[in-house]
């Protein structure tokens, strides 16, 4: 998930990065954009506070992504990660994906394994086998983000 806003210089570099590796995924993720500026609720949902930032949504479970807009090696990097690690939890990629299900309810897309359910923090469903910060080998690269603070309306 790319949070950014049209006035940000950084995000303006990283979003066609992010764009081109979701191309070139041909749907083994699903890159959701996320305008800050017109989404201010879920800004504030997701303690935004400095862009551009990258999250992950799997298996219904925010994973901590980065800060700043990176070199294209160390998203590719991150997104290498990600994927090893939506692997070890045994969860199909986008492409494995059902037919009939949307593009969005894969497992890095956003609303990754439904609504329903019982919900973890900040409100996101758990998944049936939940991410672990402590166990996991992603680990987000440096940041480089704009230096304009987001407001955090609630």
């Amino acid at each position: 998930m790319d949070l950014w806003a049209e006035w940000c210089g950084p995000c303006k570099q990283l979003s066609p990065v992010l764009e081109k590796l979701a191309a070139e995924a041909d749907g083994a993720w699903v890159l959701a954009k996320v305008d800050v500026d017109a989404n201010p609720q879920l800004s504030a949902a997701l303690q935004v506070q400095s862009i551009p930032m990258v999250v992950a949504v799997v298996g219904g479970q925010l994973v901590p992504g980065f800060l700043g807009a990176l070199p294209e090696a160390q998203v590719r990097q991150w997104l290498g990660q990600l994927m090893q690690m939506v692997q070890q939890l045994g969860m199909p990629s986008s492409r494995g994906r059902r037919s009939g299900r949307s593009p969005a309810t894969g497992p890095l897309g956003a609303g990754s394994g439904g609504w329903g359910g019982s919900t973890g923090t900040r409100g996101w469903p758990r998944p049936s086998r939940p991410w672990n910060a402590a166990t996991s080998t992603v680990r987000p690269p440096p940041s480089s983000g704009c230096s304009r603070r987001i407001p955090i309306t609630r």
